[in-house]
């Protein structure tokens, strides 16, 4: 709350995201709020032009629309690589979350001074703010949004009739001359030069062609009076052809490339040399145009090939740099294998909430690193750790700014007598088999933590500290992974390979299930249920989704509709998982069904699935069985034991607390004509992890079958069965005493 006193607000999550309000400029007591917002889930996020990038998540200020009596200034860190000079910031605003412009506001560092004059605030110089990567914005009003971007530098000017020349700081010999009459009002117009450095033009296209520095005129696609004059240096002569590596022949074969198109439209380039004059002055080439665009001279021996170099190459160029930090965790399954996960993070908090639960220790971190958006990062392993993974794969993660690139695999110690420790190196290009050098975007040496056994006790051991019972959860999946040293514990039936996928999604899942539940089209409502339903356990929560899921697409919920969702939400990780040796056994068809349930406490997940499934496959066999069964005799003296449906469902409510289900006391004689159509009880125990579990048992008579008996040609012969059941458990009649029983089968389960 800020009055005319005027005051600041500093973000609680990023360290220098401040708002600050100076004295005298509110018009009356306002409430200042600050939020940051994910671009996805606005219905029109700021539209990016080739090259440009969010440096920073949208920052939502309130009140929208508030207007002040002077300026006030908006702080924002920012994760964008300027290289130097050769990129800057623009900030963009939305007053509405639908149309976007960019901000203008211009003020000197002197009048900023006195304009917090009397408030203990500290300013830094642009120098500072440079180094802390932070960027300040200036303004007399709120908008709904501002979005801080990263683009090539752009030297701009107001230009009218009388005409002028622009020219650019970051590349020599770059400029744009406007003679008297090209425009016919005053306009701003910028002029970019993008650098081509030769290392990425040698390690992209080798030695076939050389490029100039990309040079732009905006705003794109508009038409001069009088045609204007663009200089742009001539690229360095190419050395094709040439087995000792010395230059090309005195006469370059030098083609000028342009691409008008603007906007978010890609580039499509156009070798426009033969209807464009071009003037050599030294060492630079002149050309006029009558329309802004986009230009780039290539210097190529194979002329036909110079349109497709230079767009594989513009690809290459318009990725936008990050400043990420690498973080691996580890946690040891035994004493020669561990559990690593490597992430890069932009504005993450390091201390990362799943790994922190799983009681994983951060064994790596590095400083920041430029890293470029949607471009692969490939992980080899050195030292004394070895990746367990299928021969010639190579582990591979795709970095985006502000999403959580996770990569999990496990690792073996080679040497048992030797430190467990190693080297990850991380790359931009695949490993070779050449064996070629490659320069490493970053190495970390990592240790593995000791192995403690207490996090390998037994789930039923009574005494284990309350405080460690959720690693349980993870103990059965970590049996899973033992098939990978033991060949022979790995999973024989479609069913448990099934199980077995399905537990490991829903185990690397984590926090990301709700990203991943939005972009299967799921309400906020059906989410939310979700984590009502489920409250302390992730996992849980994943399996609710992927049941849901399954059910609501039925024949569609194939693996490939799963890996395509999983890409969307950038956990190639997983992806890249089902790739694995732990997918190995029984992969299933494009055509093949994902069948979840949900993990049932005090039962494995395997055993949920393999029941479900192995019900469908056995049904008509089960059907069949049933109808054989054979109703009991009365006893000739009458002497039956009477049994009321009251004393069923008391029975049954008063099952064995180790949560396995109890046989049924069975309906004797003619009372077995009073069991009603349908019955509902409930029963409550405790599982292994001493967790209270509610579980609802619903009978329904499906059949009444009179049958003749010497005894009584009216008896009645019953069979009751429950629908759903996961399994059909046979109760044989008895003939013994003349006793009549009822065939029941399992019982239909509810978690609540």
């Amino acid at each position: 709350m800020v009055d005319a006193r005027g005051g600041s607000m500093r973000g609680s999550r990023h360290n220098g995201l401040r708002i600050i309000i100076p004295p005298r400029k509110c018009t009356a007591p306002t409430r200042i709020t600050c939020r940051l917002a994910k671009r996805h889930k606005l219905a029109y996020p700021p539209p990016m032009v080739e090259g440009e990038g969010l440096v920073s998540r949208l920052v939502e200020v309130g009140p929208a629309g508030a207007q002040f009596l002077g300026p006030v200034i908006v702080e924002i860190p920012h994760f964008g690589s300027m290289r130097g000079k050769e990129r800057e910031l623009i900030v963009l605003r939305s007053d509405n979350g639908d149309t976007w412009k960019e901000h203008q506001f211009d003020t000197r560092p002197e009048d900023l001074t006195e304009l917090l004059a009397g408030m203990d605030e500290e300013m830094d110089s642009p120098d500072e703010l440079e180094k802390k990567r932070i960027c300040r914005i200036i303004t007399r009003d709120f908008p709904q949004y501002f979005a801080v971007v990263s683009r090539i530098k752009q030297e701009s000017n107001h230009m009218g009739p009388d005409g002028g020349v622009l020219s650019c700081s970051t590349v020599n010999m770059v400029q744009a001359s406007f003679p008297q009459g090209a425009l016919t009002k005053r306009i701003r117009v910028g002029l970019q030069a993008q650098p081509v450095p030769d290392e990425l033009v040698r390690a992209v296209l080798g030695n076939r062609a050389t490029f100039s520095p990309i040079v732009t005129v905006e705003p794109r696609r508009r038409k001069f009076h009088k045609p204007i004059t663009m200089t742009i240096p001539v690229p360095p002569r190419s050395a094709e052809g040439h087995p000792s590596g010395q230059r090309g022949e005195s006469a370059p074969c030098l083609r000028l490339l342009c691409s008008i198109t603007g906007g978010t439209s890609p580039a499509q380039w156009e070798d426009i040399t033969g209807t464009t004059p071009l003037s050599f002055v030294t060492d630079c080439v002149s050309f006029t145009t009558n329309v802004s665009a986009r230009f780039w001279l290539a210097d190529c021996h194979q002329i036909p090939e110079t349109v497709s170099l230079a767009s594989q190459l513009y690809r290459e160029l318009i990725c936008v740099p990050y400043l990420a930090k690498f973080v691996v965790f580890a946690k040891m399954n035994d004493t020669v294998e561990a559990r690593l996960r490597c992430f890069c993070m932009t504005d993450d908090k390091v201390d990362k909430t799943l790994e922190q639960q799983e009681n994983f220790e951060e064994v790596a971190r590095s400083k920041d690193i430029e890293v470029l958006e949607g471009k692969p990062i490939f992980v080899d392993c050195y030292g004394n750790l070895s990746p367990l993974t299928k021969s010639g794969q190579q582990l591979v993660f795709n970095f985006f700014s502000f999403k959580e690139n996770r990569l999990p695999f496990n690792v073996k110690v080679r040497d048992v007598g030797q430190e467990p420790c190693g080297r990850l190196s991380f790359l931009r290009e695949p490993k070779t088999t050449k064996g070629l050098p490659q320069t490493a975007i970053c190495n970390l040496n990592i240790t593995l933590p000791t192995h403690k056994k207490d996090m390998e006790s037994d789930p039923d051991d009574e005494t284990e500290k309350p405080e460690r019972r959720h690693t349980f959860a993870s103990l059965a999946l970590r049996k899973r992974y033992s098939y990978l040293t033991d060949p022979a514990a790995s999973p024989q039936s479609p069913c448990e390979r099934t199980d077995l996928r399905m537990a490991i999604v829903a185990d690397h899942l984590g926090l990301s299930w709700t990203e991943l539940a939005r972009e299967m089209n799921f309400t906020v409502d059906e989410i939310n249920h979700i984590r009502l339903e489920n409250p302390n356990s992730l996992t849980a929560q994943s399996f609710m989704l992927l049941k849901k899921w399954v059910s609501r697409e039925g024949k569609n919920a194939t693996t490939d509709a799963l890996s395509e969702v999983l890409t969307k939400v950038n956990r190639m990780d997983i992806v890249t998982l089902l790739e694995g040796p732990i997918f190995d056994y029984g992969w299933h068809s494009d055509s093949s069904s994902v069948n979840v349930e949900p993990p049932t406490p005090g039962r494995s997940v395997s055993s949920d699935l393999l029941d479900k499934q192995e019900s469908q496959e056995n049904s008509s066999e089960s059907i069949t069985s049933s109808s054989r069964a054979e109703s009991g005799r009365s006893r000739p003296n009458g002497d039956n034991s009477k049994h009321s449906p009251q004393d069923a469902s008391s029975d049954s409510s008063n099952s064995r607390k180790d949560g396995t289900p109890v046989s049924e006391k069975k309906v004797q004689g003619e009372e077995a004509k009073n069991i009603p159509g349908e019955s509902v009880t409930e029963e409550h125990y405790m599982d292994h992890d001493g967790n209270l579990i509610s579980r609802k048992v619903i009978r329904k008579v499906i059949r009444r079958v009179s049958t003749p008996t010497p005894e009584n040609q009216g008896g009645d012969r019953w069979h009751s069965d429950l629908h759903h059941s996961p399994t059909q458990q046979d109760y044989g009649s008895e003939q013994g005493d003349g006793a009549r029983k009822c065939r029941r089968s399992g019982d239909k389960k509810h978690l609540s």
